[in-house]
């Protein structure tokens, strides 16, 4: 990714929330720049991850990942498949955390 178009992913991810709109912003980012989405997935990965997040981003970031999961099926877009792979494998570490998250409220 373009250091602007990394800018503006970690800005989307920061300020994301559970709006529909919201996601749907993550989501199309994601799939706009799909030729660069090893990274956007560590990006998303990271994300859900950050412990120091507030419980209300963590769950929207999620949500983020659901849509991007469910919509890398879709035909036409460029290089999609490559979230479905990279969702896969973070899934288990992505709720571990969330799984730890809960656990410490």
């Amino acid at each position: 990714l373009h250091p602007r178009r990394r800018a503006e992913l970690a800005r989307l991810l920061e300020h994301v929330t559970a709006r529909r709109s919201d996601v749907r912003s993550v989501m199309a980012f994601c799939f706009d720049h799909s030729g660069s989405a090893a990274e956007i997935s560590a990006a998303l990965r990271s994300a859900a991850e950050d412990r120091a997040a507030h419980a209300d981003a963590r769950i929207a970031r999620l949500y983020v990942l659901s849509d991007v999961l469910f919509n890398s099926q879709q035909p036409g877009v460029r290089n999609a498949f490559y979230y479905r792979d990279a969702v896969e494998r973070m899934a288990p570490a992505v709720f571990s955390s969330l799984g730890e998250a809960g656990r410490t409220l």
